[in-house]
C-alpha cells in the first residue's frame, strides 16, 4: 500500500474509437458545424465547461462531478505521424510507445513491475491488477509474464480456479532449465489460487450502496466498488466499454454508449 500511496486507478477503455468531437464538443468552431451537418450536436443541448466547450448531454449524470472539481478534461492527447488503423493505435498507446517502435509490454504491466519488483517470487498478498471485459492483455502483459488478473467475475474466478486445482504444489523442481519454467508456473498457479481467495473474501465482504445501472459498465464498475469497500487493496482496476465504432448509426448509438458510461460513473462516485 505504501508504495502506491493507496490510492487506486481505475481505467475505462471506450473500445472502437471514441468521438472526441462529440464527447468534449468545441461549440465556437465554426468548422465544426460546417464539416458536421448531420452529426453535430446543437449548442443549445451541450452541457458548457467552460466560454468554449460543452460536454454531450448525454453526459449530466457526471456534470456535479465537473461542478465540484472532481473532474478534469486533456484534450488533444495523441502523437505523432498518426496510424489510421483501430488495431494499431491501440497497440501505441496499451504498450506507452511511439508510431515507429513495436513493444509487446503495455504500460500499466511496466509500472506494476517496477513497483512490485520481485513480485512473482514474492507476490503481495492482494492482486497488483484486475482487469473484467476485455481479453485484450497487453496493457497487463509485463516482461516478466502477467503482474495482475484477468477475470470477470469473483465467483467464477474462484470456482474455475478451485476446479483446476488440488493442492499448493511443493515448488521446489530440480534446477535445470526445464526445472526452472516448471518452477515459475507452479509459481503462477499458486499466486491465482491465493488471488481467488482473497477476491472472494473481499467480495462476500464488501457490499454496493447504490443501484448500478443495468448493463456491462454498470456491472464491472459495481463489482470493483464492491471489492474496494469489502477491503480489497489493488492499485489498478481495468474496465472495457464496447460499441465505439459508431460508423453510420452515429448520433443514436453514441448517445447511447455515453448514457451507459456517464450514468455508471455517476453511480460509482456516489
Amino acid at each position: 500500500r505504501a508504495q502506491a500511496q493507496n490510492r487506486v486507478l481505475v481505467i475505462l477503455n471506450l473500445g472502437g474509437g471514441n468521438d472526441g468531437l462529440n464527447t468534449i464538443v468545441p461549440f465556437e468552431e465554426e468548422a465544426y458545424y460546417n464539416l458536421r451537418p448531420n452529426i453535430a450536436i446543437p449548442q443549445n443541448e451541450l452541457l458548457p465547461i467552460s466560454e468554449t466547450l460543452g460536454l454531450h448531454p448525454s453526459l449530466a449524470p457526471i456534470m456535479d462531478l465537473w461542478n465540484e472539481e472532481n473532474m478534469a478534461v486533456i484534450q488533444n492527447v495523441g502523437y505523432s505521424q498518426q496510424d489510421l488503423s483501430h488495431f494499431r493505435s491501440t497497440d501505441i498507446w496499451r504498450s506507452g510507445s511511439d508510431v515507429d517502435q513495436f513493444v509487446s509490454t503495455g504500460w500499466v504491466a511496466r509500472y506494476l513491475e517496477t513497483l512490485y519488483s520481485d513480485y512473482v517470487e514474492n507476490p503481495p498478498e492482494e492482486p497488483m491488477a484486475l482487469q473484467q471485459g476485455s481479453t485484450d492483455g497487453l496493457l497487463l502483459t509485463g516482461n516478466e509474464g502477467v503482474p495482475g488478473v484477468i477475470v470477470d467475475d469473483p465467483s467464477i474466478f474462484y470456482s474455475l480456479v478451485n476446479e483446476t486445482y488440488e493442492n499448493e504444489y511443493n515448488n521446489d523442481p530440480p534446477e535445470t532449465v526445464g526445472g526452472n519454467e516448471l518452477s515459475y508456473v507452479r509459481q503462477i498457479d499458486n499466486n491465482s489460487f491465493a488471488y481467488a481467495g482473497v477476491i472472494q473474501a473481499a467480495a462476500e465482504f464488501g457490499q454496493n450502496t447504490v443501484e448500478y445501472p443495468n448493463n456491462s459498465m454498470g456491472t464491472q464498475l459495481s463489482i470493483i466498488a464492491k471489492l474496494l469497500s469489502g477491503g480489497l487493496y489493488t492499485p489498478i482496476f481495468l474496465t472495457h466499454q464496447y460499441g465505439y465504432d459508431t460508423h453510420n448509426n452515429q448520433l443514436n448509438d453514441h448517445n447511447n454508449l455515453m448514457s451507459v458510461l456517464s450514468g455508471s460513473i455517476g453511480a460509482f462516485f456516489q
